[in-house]
């Protein structure tokens, strides 16, 4: 009978581990999926403890900070929306930190949210997954797609860089609690990380105006414009009366 070493045991145990942790992994990624077709159908609660226990089995899964913070910014919780994106953006960070000089790694971690969100497509396109909103559901997946494979593009060594999705929806969330400076601060670096994303500048037109900073305002309108973002009508009338207003006064 042969008996394992202290250090073929150790192995034994190390290799467990490590597959305990890919299963773990993936479990993560099928409970975000869940919280992502409950999301679409407005089962709000639902997607909350899908969301929270894709966490709970990868804390590393930036997705599910994500889609945490979509419920709160959907049920007008913002300050937990803003926390719930701050995770987001920092574990982002926290992934590509640890992977500094590891290229492929960071690639890699790319790539399985891109097949995520293929798959999140996929099922939009099918009907597997229902929404209120199919075309808008979309949109907003086609968008984060494009920004994932553009920062995947980056030259190797290049800083890290969040993807604008995570930025934009923290923007949103400091916005909507009334936070205005940090809402324009953390826009400004999404549209510092990728200057085609309309909704960054029609955003930004939107804060920069109630902050009486027309003429930048009426600038970003028309970058949100060039780059293919619909600008409400109602957003322009009110920048042209609080101009005419500016000229009275």
């Amino acid at each position: 009978m042969r008996f394992l070493t202290c250090a073929g045991l150790l192995l034994l145990g190390t290799a467990a581990a490590a597959a305990q942790t890919e299963r773990q992994k993936e479990e993560a990624l099928l409970h975000v999926k869940a919280g992502n077709a409950a999301l679409e159908v407005e089962r709000w609660d639902e997607a909350a403890r899908e969301f929270n226990a894709a966490i709970q089995l990868d804390p590393r899964l930036e997705l599910a900070y994500c889609g945490l913070g979509r419920v709160h910014m959907a049920t007008r919780r913002y300050p937990r929306a803003i926390d719930a994106f701050t995770s987001c953006r920092n574990v982002f960070l926290g992934n590509v930190a640890e992977g500094q000089g590891q290229q492929l790694e960071i690639e890699q971690r790319i790539d399985k949210q891109l097949l995520n969100l293929k798959d999140q497509r996929s099922a939009l396109q099918s009907g597997r997954v229902r929404s209120r909103d199919v075309q808008a559901s979309l949109r907003r997946v086609d968008d984060q797609i494009r920004q994932l494979e553009r920062l995947r593009g980056r030259a190797p060594g290049a800083a890290p860089a969040v993807p604008p999705y995570i930025l934009t929806a923290l923007g949103s969330a400091y916005f909507r609690a009334g936070a205005f400076a940090e809402a324009e601060r953390e826009w400004r670096e999404a549209v510092s990380v990728d200057p085609s994303v309309g909704e960054i500048h029609n955003n930004l037109a939107v804060v920069l105006m109630l902050t009486n900073r027309l003429d930048e305002a009426e600038k970003e309108i028309a970058l949100a414009e060039r780059h293919g973002f619909r600008v409400s009508q109602g957003l322009k009338d009110d920048l042209e009366a609080r101009k005419g207003g500016k000229k009275d006064s």
